[in-house]
């Protein structure tokens, strides 16, 4: 039983990898990366992926199990992936004192971003000064060492809430593509 049971049921390793990977580079690709703010759509694309690799390596029914765990483990992978590219690119820049001086050149700059992108999207001018005001007397009650930790937990929401989404779409690829006509379930015990 046990020598075709290995041979029947592949590792999922390789898919979880590949497809972890794939949607935490895709995740942090500049510009590409905006689509994982439709949905976690790169979470998404790493449970679909790792779920169709293992399927075709797979000669028998995909189950919805096997189906959430590759979504699970795929998701999780490419949150780690992206996090940490996100964190060695960003910690810099969220740690970083003079954002948090309301007088220096970098909150100037921010600010100026903040007016041009309000005025185009046509808020009224009441509303834009009441953001800057918002935005002002936040960075400058907040520290360097709070704002890294504010980082830190997004990031980890960031980790749960996409690896949520590989699960649904691990679980949905499944059922959708898990079928093969060769077996009707997992298969059958070896026979000497």
């Amino acid at each position: 039983m046990e020598p075709y049971e290995a041979e029947q049921k592949p590792s999922i390793v390789k898919p979880v990898i590949i497809g972890g990977i794939v949607g935490g580079v895709l995740g942090m690709i500049p510009g590409v990366w905006t689509c994982n703010c439709c949905c976690c759509l790169w979470f998404a694309v790493a449970g679909v992926i790792s779920v169709l690799i293992y399927r075709a390596m797979a000669p028998y029914l995909l189950t919805a199990g096997m189906g959430s765990l590759l979504g699970l483990s795929s998701g999780l992978v490419a949150g780690i992936v992206s996090s940490l590219v996100l964190f060695l690119i960003l910690q810099p820049q969220v740690t970083d004192p003079d954002n948090f001086d309301p007088t220096s050149d970098k909150t100037r700059e921010t600010v100026e971003v903040l007016r041009g992108f309000y005025e185009s999207v046509g808020f009224p001018e009441a509303e834009i000064d009441k953001a800057i005001d918002q935005y002002y007397m936040v960075i400058s009650s907040m520290t360097p060492e709070q704002a890294l930790t504010n980082f830190i937990v997004g990031l980890f929401l960031y980790i749960i809430i996409g690896t949520i989404v590989a699960v649904i779409a691990g679980l949905i690829t499944a059922a959708i593509a898990g079928r093969r006509r060769q077996y009707p379930e997992e298969p059958p015990p070896y026979q000497p």
